[in-house]
């Protein structure tokens, strides 16, 4: 018997434009930490900070763009008949039978949206995010698969 399922996988440019703005604003940070410690600098850590801030806009970029390439490759998420499949926030991957979902909670980290999956059968919670390649594939996914009346079909509405 063949099983219906759905693969996803993280959108690249919302992965993207966390990771540089994050990195970026981080430093930036670290620069202006740095200067604001110590207002007597002189000539050669002026240069020295002024290279660090001109590597950190080079490589933010190249640095951003393969992390999202990374996690867009590494991260699967697959939407079946007999539930959901995907990494707990340690990376490990967790399958949640329909049946054992026992709580969803919204999570926002800066511009990323999860849904926070807590499962009866599982001690760490499914981290399942809700920026995916194809978004209406995968809440019309939830709506013929997910059993009528179950918590995750409220993600599937939103």
């Amino acid at each position: 018997m063949n099983q219906r399922e759905y693969t996803f996988r993280m959108d690249f440019m919302p992965v993207f434009l966390f990771v540089y703005i994050v990195g970026s604003v981080l430093g930036a940070l670290a620069i202006v930490s740095w200067v604001s410690l110590d207002p007597g600098l002189d000539v050669e850590r002026n240069v020295m900070l002024e290279t660090v801030g001109f590597y950190i806009m080079l490589f933010s970029p190249p640095y951003s763009i393969l992390c999202a390439v990374v996690m867009n490759r590494y991260f699967t998420y697959i939407v079946s008949e007999d539930g959901i499949r995907g990494q707990n926030l340690l990376g490990k991957s967790q399958f949640v039978p329909w049946k054992a979902i026992r709580q969803i909670n919204p999570i926002h980290i800066g511009n990323l949206r999860y849904a926070r999956i807590v499962s009866e059968t599982e001690k760490l919670p499914l981290w399942f995010p809700l920026f995916l390649n194809d978004e209406k594939i995968f809440a019309r996914s939830l709506q013929e698969l997910a059993p009528e009346g179950n918590a995750i079909r409220i993600v599937a509405n939103r």
